[in-house]
């Protein structure tokens, strides 16, 4: 499981909640409410929501498994597709796959 290196707790309303991930250069900045801001390089770059987090570690465990999901389904979306068609085999006894070419 995904884990935060860091956490920055508020003590005024200028200070922020954030969750940082270095390892994959995100901060995941949370409202205290329901709103999380994802940030790449200092820029946001995407938003969720999350209406069950009332503490912080409510707020830190859905941060770390946003992340997690992100980071699960950008490995599958790059992964190789690969098909076995009749034609692949040639009487070797061994099929050959090779990567579709989309």
């Amino acid at each position: 499981m995904l884990k935060s290196n860091k956490l920055i707790i508020p003590t005024t309303a200028e200070d922020r909640i954030v969750f940082e991930y270095p390892d994959h250069q995100v901060e995941i900045e949370w409202n205290g409410s329901a709103t999380f801001n994802v940030f790449n390089g200092g820029r946001n770059v995407n938003c969720f929501t999350d209406n069950n987090c009332k503490t912080m570690e409510q707020a830190q465990k859905s941060a770390d498994e946003w992340l997690e999901e992100q980071l699960e389904e950008e490995k599958l979306k790059d992964a190789d597709t690969y098909t076995i068609d009749p034609d692949d085999f040639d009487g070797d006894g061994e099929i050959e796959i090779n990567p579709d070419k989309n």
